[in-house]
């Protein structure tokens, strides 16, 4: 469900799921194809806030490093 609506994307670390970190990674590569950069660095940094309730940090940081985080306000904050 949430892989068809990009809105979405960023509370699926926070469903049920076996394997969080893949869904993370998963989550991610769908944010790879989408074709607006804003919306991606949009949906990433309200991914990167939420998965930090149930993932470390480092784990986060590692799976979601691209030039696009690191660009985004929420994620330099």
């Amino acid at each position: 469900m949430f892989f068809q609506y990009p809105g979405l994307l960023p509370f699926a670390v926070l469903g049920q799921s076996n394997d969080r970190v893949e869904t993370l990674r998963r989550v991610n590569r769908e944010l790879e194809g989408m074709g607006n950069l804003q919306a991606q660095r949009d949906v990433a940094a309200l991914m990167a806030v939420l998965a930090g309730l149930v993932l470390e940090k480092g784990l986060i940081q590692r799976i979601l490093r691209s030039e696009m985080m690191r660009e985004s306000v929420i994620y330099q904050e």
